[in-house]
């Protein structure tokens, strides 16, 4: 009934799911699983800045491919890939893990510094937030320096568990991100108009590139006066230019994150960028 990749009972991908996916990625799907257990994956991380000060707030942890099977493919391909296979959920405790080990690294250096992961909505179907404790507890992380980014873009079959599962993650002291807000699906948009609230939520870089429109900039300030009052912090993705750093800094956002500070660096540059400042415009 089923055709199983590796030998774990847990990574399973059964037949009906396979037949969703163009043949020509069965072998890179074959090679997801080997690449994993063999770390060939790694991360990378991209700074996020406090527009009024210049200063570092945290960074967000974002998945690299080091394995030339998938040379031809992105990682947002290869990500889609996995969620339609079931296999998502391998990927998003392997980046966990990484990175609160990356975490206790640095805090064994004396380097304390927030880090964000993004969620996929199928996440959720095993407890999350029972994992991330436990690796929290194992290496004396505090939850309040652990951030978890949920894509507006997602769509959501059990708002309820949902919920519950960020509801619990929240209530441990980590932070909460709406990540691509105004692009989304009406089920996040339900989530952001309950009684919960996310921490931040970020601007998707496509508003991001028209900010100097002045319907754009409109819309925006909108956008963030709304999120201030319900107090919740905004940070814009993808600004690359002055311009649209200061267009940003007009309208009062919060932070900002993308190429005109940094692109994503692994840990090792990351520190130099901290310690010389480099980030800093």
């Amino acid at each position: 009934m089923s055709q199983a990749i590796g030998s774990q009972k847990n990574i399973i991908i059964y037949d009906d799911a396979v037949q969703r996916v163009r043949t020509k990625y069965y072998n890179e799907l074959v090679s997801l699983y080997h690449s994993l257990q063999n770390d060939m994956f790694t991360i990378h991380y991209q700074p996020k800045i406090r527009i009024s000060d210049n200063e570092l707030i945290g960074v967000e942890a974002l998945l690299r491919i080091q394995d030339d099977t998938f040379k031809d493919i992105s990682v947002h391909q290869l990500t889609t890939i996995a969620e339609e296979v079931g296999f998502i959920n391998e990927i998003t405790k392997w980046v966990i893990k990484k990175v609160l080990t990356q975490m206790k690294l640095w805090k064994d250096e004396g380097i304390e510094i927030n880090v964000s992961i993004n969620l996929s909505p199928q996440d959720f179907n095993e407890s999350i937030s029972e994992y991330t404790l436990n690796y929290l507890k194992l290496y004396d992380i505090e939850p309040s320096s652990l951030e978890f980014e949920l894509t507006e873009k997602s769509t959501i079959e059990d708002e309820s568990k949902v919920l519950r599962e960020l509801t619990r993650l929240k209530s441990l002291g980590v932070k909460l991100s709406l990540d691509d807000y105004g692009t989304g699906h009406n089920s996040l948009l339900y989530l952001t108009n309950s009684s919960f609230y996310f921490d931040y939520i970020k601007i998707d870089k496509a508003f991001i590139k028209a900010i100097t429109e002045e319907k754009t900039k409109l819309l925006i300030s909108g956008i963030i006066d709304t999120a201030h009052v319900q107090g919740i912090e905004v940070i814009a993705e993808g600004v690359e230019t002055l311009e649209q750093l200061n267009v940003m800094a007009e309208i009062n956002c919060d932070h900002v994150q993308g190429y005109y500070f940094s692109k994503a660096v692994a840990p090792e540059e990351l520190i130099n960028l901290i310690t010389v400042g480099e980030y800093s415009k």
